[in-house]
């Protein structure tokens, strides 16, 4: 995976020919991909969008702790950002859109590797996730708030104080200690 903004004036020349010959593909104008690797949407969007990190349901599918496929995707992104739907419909169009001060935005943040490639992808940490379930738990379902917790408590990634330091960060450690003292 390539992204064109980097290239200089005789590498997009270099480029545009494997794109004639088939080799490269272009995606939405701002990057290339191998043709024969099937792209990672949840790449693919963030390098498009620039600055988005999943949270919520999307966020627990990348760290498994939902098995359920995010077919509405959940991105954080700084105040004021504008999604693109004009010009990357495609990529924009079942995206859920959270806007967080820069503080709050870059707070725990972590990278996911993407497998066959050397890139990342920003996620909010298992951590951020649960507490922002909690603290928005109208917007999200349930039986998926239940299960991620039950995935997260049967763990053996779970950091119980870094649970408990974002809880109280965010001001939600009570509902986050009741909900996990049921589970332990």
């Amino acid at each position: 995976m390539l992204i064109i903004k980097d290239f200089s004036q005789s590498q997009l020349k270099i480029t545009k020919s494997f794109v004639t010959q088939g080799a490269l593909q272009k995606v939405e104008n701002r990057l290339l991909i191998d043709s024969k690797w099937t792209p990672n949407d949840m790449l693919v969007r963030q390098l498009l969008l620039d600055q988005g990190i999943y949270y919520g349901p999307t966020a627990l599918y990348l760290w498994g702790l939902s098995g359920t496929f995010p077919y509405q995707v959940y991105m954080a992104f700084k105040t004021g950002y504008k999604l693109p739907l004009k010009q990357l419909g495609k990529w924009t169009k079942n995206v859920t859109v959270k806007q967080l001060s820069k503080e709050i935005l870059n707070t725990d943040v972590e990278t996911l590797d993407v497998a066959e490639t050397t890139q990342q992808i920003k996620v909010y940490s298992r951590e951020r996730t649960l507490v922002d379930l909690i603290r928005n738990h109208t917007e999200f379902d349930t039986n998926t708030i239940n299960m991620a917790f039950k995935n997260y408590a049967n763990s053996q990634d779970k950091k119980m104080w870094k649970l408990a330091a974002i809880a109280a960060k965010f001001n939600v450690a009570n509902k986050i200690d009741e909900r996990m003292s049921i589970l332990l």
